[in-house]
Parts: structure tokens; C-alpha cells; sequence
């Protein structure tokens, strides 16, 4: 997913219990008129993304979106049109079938993933998987994020759990975050650190220290400007 994947404020979301929801309520673990889940969800600086008007969605031109049999960008379309840039934040999902349908209209979602990109994924991961990785079990198996009690220092001085950390906010090291991200914590977790708790591959270098017992209803990660995530002494990539 790349920060370009997202819907303005307001976009309404068909769901299968809840009616149409504009798209800042929704929640992780929501099931949509399509009938997939909502794994995750996302909020973003719309600093720098250009705006479409697309089959009555406000979505970012470099959107994926299905026309014909093909996926192009929102911007390649033949019917967006181009709109002013957005000023507030703009939001996106994952969800377990891939794809975001609005109207007649299909859009992928945040993660992406195409069919050929499931091969080449296989591929990478090898023997690490206990059956191959489709759509749905792409969260399960790839998701990266942080237990609710993980805390970072702030510029200000302060330590805050990584889910109050608002959009805008200055890390203590100097990162400005770009975006939060709301996991469903149905995900395995481990220690990477002693205060440390998250999926697997949450880190890209070392191997988690121990499996973690307990249990916790969602997951947190960040984007940030530079990609990276100072936390003491380490350094974590971000949610890209």
C-alpha cells in the first residue's frame, strides 16, 4: 500500500449490519455488503495526492481500480475527473477479498494485491507458511503491527501508546507521522523486545525473542515521512 491509495472523508461504505457508513467510522472486524472483512483500517495526510471524481467517489489518482478486465490508476480512467487537491485527511481499508466495492465500481484496497502478486508471494515466503497465502489469509499470515501497550517517546517529551498517537504528531527522533493504522488483533504475537510486543514480521532483520500468551482486540502501526520508526535504540520500518 502506498500513502496514493486512499478516499476522501465522507466516502460512504456499504455494510452488511451497519447501513452506509461514511469511511472515518469504520472499524476493523466490519463486514461489508460484499460480505468480506475489514481488516484494517487507515487515516493519511492528503498533503501531495491529486483527487478523482470517479463513479460518485472523491478517491487519489494512483488508486488502483478495475476497468474492463484490467487494473489501472484511478488517473488513467476514462471517466475521472480531476479535482482540486484535498485538504483533510484521507482515509483506506484492507479487506479479506482485496478489493473495495462502491457503486458499480471496484476498487482494490490498500494492501494492492493482484493474482500475480500471489505467486511472487508464495514464492518469497517459501516453506514460513503452513498452507499457501490467498487473499484471505494475507492478514493472518503478513500483517504487521503493535500490541495497543507499545508506548513512544514524543518530541514534546511525553510517552504515548502507539494508538493515541495522532496524525501530524512528531516522534521523539524526529519522525512526523503521515498516518495511523487499526489493526483486528486476530494475529499472532511475539516479544521483539523485552517492552516490546507485535506480529511476527514486525521488524525486518531479527527474529521475534518468544511467543506471546495473551490476547488483545487490535493492533496499531504508523506511517511516517521517513519510513522508519525510531524507538530507543531501534530503528522499525513503518507500516509501508
Amino acid at each position: 500500500g502506498l500513502s496514493g491509495l486512499c478516499f476522501a472523508k465522507n466516502t460512504i461504505i456499504p455494510t452488511l449490519h451497519y447501513g452506509n457508513i461514511p469511511i472515518q467510522h469504520l472499524t476493523p472486524g466490519t463486514i461489508l455488503s460484499d460480505q468480506s472483512i475489514v481488516t484494517a483500517t487507515m487515516i493519511l495526510d492528503s498533503e501531495g495526492q491529486d483527487a478523482y471524481f470517479l463513479d460518485n467517489t472523491i478517491v487519489t489518482g494512483s488508486h488502483k481500480v478495475l476497468h474492463k478486465t484490467k487494473w489501472i490508476y484511478v488517473k488513467d480512467h476514462p471517466d475521472a475527473i480531476s479535482l482540486p487537491p484535498l485538504i483533510d485527511p484521507i482515509y483506506c481499508f484492507n479487506t479479506t477479498n482485496k478489493t473495495i466495492k462502491l457503486h458499480k465500481t471496484t476498487f482494490s484496497d490498500w494492501d494492492d494485491i493482484e493474482d500475480t502478486d500471489l505467486i511472487t508471494l508464495n514464492k518469497a515466503c517459501g516453506n514460513t507458511l503452513t498452507c499457501p497465502l490467498v487473499f484471505e489469509n494475507i492478514h493472518k499470515y503478513l500483517e504487521v503491527g503493535f500490541h495497543p501497550d507499545t508506548t513512544f517517546e514524543m518530541s514534546d517529551g511525553t510517552k504515548k501508546s502507539i494508538g493515541e498517537i495522532q496524525l501530524g504528531e512528531i516522534l521523539v527522533s524526529g519522525e512526523i507521522v503521515t498516518g495511523c493504522v487499526t489493526m483486528q488483533g486476530d494475529v499472532p504475537l511475539y516479544y521483539h523486545e523485552k517492552d516490546v510486543i507485535g506480529t511476527a514480521n514486525i521488524q525486518v532483520v531479527n527474529t521475534p525473542i518468544g511467543p506471546f500468551k495473551g490476547t488483545t482486540d487490535k493492533l496499531y502501526h504508523l506511517l511516517t515521512n521517513t519510513g522508519t520508526i525510531r524507538r530507543n535504540n531501534t530503528i522499525w520500518p513503518d507500516y509501508n
